[in-house]
């Protein structure tokens, strides 16, 4: 088991951010030795999973991970309705709207419509951010078990009144079904979120209307909330066709 988790860790290095990587440098920044680090990446190439640049002989994603990423993509049959339901929710607000899904302690971004005006949000297809920090991820943290959601604020928040805070907020969350966050994980950034539940009532992902807090006003915050239940409702009544 400690082979496996040292080739998941090896691999999570590889980002948006930093895409290629050297035997050398990734043994430094992970601590792990250049032997061992070598011979992950020489089976991830083997398999397919990664490929080594001619030039640089550095490491990068192969065309492995496609076929996964394809996989994943037809397992997730709302891909298509999610995708067509931010669009709309962007066009609609005039807004930035994304959905998020959980991925271990973070909310990753999985759609993405950028808002048409000329200031817009900074988020990207991809992005994690802390389940704790802003409404999209404290929709998701909300639902999740309360071992686990509790486990996840001990290890992030160490402030207790700042737990409780939290606790509170997710309570409050529950019972409305929407959270808005102000200038939380960014300055001067404004979001409000929906849940989007499976029928057992587990959580599966989060979707987002975002901007700039100087257009976020307490009225454009009222104006999107609707549009976002609604796309929940639609959203929610496919998943649950679905499962």
């Amino acid at each position: 088991m400690s082979a496996l988790n040292t080739a998941l860790n090896l691999l999570k290095a590889f980002t948006p951010e930093k895409p290629s990587w050297g035997v050398r440098e990734l043994s430094q920044w992970s601590g792990i030795s250049s032997s061992t680090v070598q011979r992950v990446l020489a089976t991830y190439c083997h398999q397919g999973l990664m490929r080594q640049n001619a030039v640089t002989r550095h490491y990068e994603i192969g065309i492995g991970f496609w076929h996964y990423g394809m996989l994943f993509r037809q397992h997730l049959r709302l891909d298509t309705l999610i995708a067509e339901t931010v669009k709309n929710l962007a066009e609609k607000s005039g807004e930035t709207a994304y959905c998020s899904m959980p991925d271990g302690e973070a909310a990753i971004c999985v759609q993405l419509t950028e808002s048409r005006q000329d200031i817009v949000i900074a988020i990207r297809l991809g992005e994690r951010t802390p389940l704790h920090l802003g409404s999209r991820g404290k929709a998701i943290l909300a639902w999740l078990p309360d071992e686990r959601r509790r486990a996840i604020i001990a290890e992030r928040v160490t402030d207790p009144a700042r737990r409780l805070d939290l606790e509170e907020q997710f309570s409050q969350l529950r019972q409305c079904g929407w959270i808005v966050s102000r200038g939380e994980r960014l300055p001067n950034i404004t979001g409000i979120s929906v849940p989007l539940l499976k029928a057992t009532g587990e959580i599966f992902a989060s979707l987002t209307i975002g901007g700039p807090s100087y257009r976020m006003s307490e009225q454009k915050v009222a104006d999107c909330l609707p549009l976002l239940q609604h796309a929940k409702a639609q959203l929610e009544l496919t998943l649950s066709h679905l499962e």
